[in-house]
């Protein structure tokens, strides 16, 4: 499977070589209070996502190797029909993980609404966190039955058409999101012809080897303050996505290294429906039940080379500032050196 994953990205890798991101030091942008209350930020986030890895991983253990009555009640129901069977269990599976870690998953929000980079209300989130577990649970029952299929006909050799599998579900999964899942938690706009940020955008992609199909605007301003750019799709869905507050909230200059940055990368590979990415700058959305709160609330990015504008306020005026307490607002970012 490592292989065939391996190959997937190679397959996917922008032609020529990506271009080099615009040089920044978050230095430039942030005062040293600022980058200090960062990084004590993303250290909470780090150790509640190892948190959630770790209650993730018992669940796991526990059902596939304590068998607890209700589980062998489940699957001894399932045997009588195999396909919807599996698929029901993979589902299952799937809804436990997001229950269960759905505390670390609030928690983890609620540092990002205390550190002033979320505005999204506690109801909001729950409602993401449901539509991400659906999503989730859909997306493992079919793995489920197709993997499940594959173990009964192929007993030995299952592994060598399930890695294909894999692939693919993750493939479809990408291809679907931008146009079916990404909707279903925020409104996108498609950016016109001859708007400046479009044009930009489309610029940069062409430099960096890398085809887009369109230029989307997110309103993203309704749950987060971080300014944000992504590139979301695969073929004929492939296309790149703005934070309305990225558009509205910045200038030129400040716009260029976040979407340089981002054109310097592939496109990021579907979310496993359920599976964590370390980026730094993932959608608004995601299909895993488990993740959904870790992906918008534990990796909010900090000041860092390459992202070192996502974090910032959007404001037209820059000032010095102390260190904030928790309970404040970030503090604003003063101006980079002319």
């Amino acid at each position: 499977m490592v292989l065939v994953a391996e190959a997937a990205v190679w397959l996917l890798r922008p032609r020529p070589a990506p271009i080099a991101p615009a040089p920044t030091q978050a230095s430039d942008w942030f005062t040293g209070a600022q980058i200090e209350r960062g990084q004590d930020f993303d250290r909470g986030q780090d150790w509640l996502y190892l948190a959630g890895i770790g209650v993730e991983a018992i669940v796991l253990i526990v059902l596939a190797t304590g068998r607890p009555q209700v589980v062998r009640r489940a699957l001894t129901r399932a045997t009588a029909r195999p396909l919807a069977g599996t698929a029901i269990v993979g589902a299952g599976v799937s809804v436990v993980v997001a229950v269960v870690t759905l505390p670390i998953g609030l928690a983890a929000h609620d540092r990002a609404v205390d550190y002033g980079l979320s505005v999204q209300g506690t109801g909001s989130w729950l409602a993401d966190a449901a539509k991400s577990t659906v999503i989730g649970a859909l997306v493992a029952g079919v793995a489920a039955a197709v993997l499940g299929a594959l173990v009964r006909r192929l007993p030995r050799a299952w592994w060598i058409p399930g890695a294909g599998a894999t692939v693919a579900i993750a493939a479809a999964i990408t291809w679907i999101a931008p146009v079916v899942l990404a909707p279903l938690f925020n409104k996108f706009e498609k950016l016109p012809p001859g708007n400046p940020a479009r044009a930009e955008v489309l610029r940069l992609a062409h430099d960096a080897g890398v085809k887009v199909g369109g230029v989307y605007r997110v309103n993203a301003s309704r749950k987060v303050r971080a300014l944000n750019a992504y590139v979301d799709g695969i073929g004929s869905t492939r296309r790149v996505v703005l934070y309305d507050n990225l558009i509205s909230g910045t200038d030129h200059a400040e716009r260029r290294p976040s979407r340089a940055a981002r054109a310097s990368r592939p496109a990021h590979p579907a979310p496993s429906p359920p599976t964590s990415s370390r980026s730094r700058s993932p959608p608004l959305w995601s299909a895993s039940p488990a993740t959904s709160s870790r992906a918008r609330s534990r990796r909010a990015p900090t000041p860092s080379r390459s992202t070192s504008l996502t974090t910032r306020e959007p404001s037209s005026r820059c000032s010095e500032s102390s260190r904030p307490r928790r309970s404040q607002t970030p503090a604003r970012p003063r101006c980079p050196p002319s």
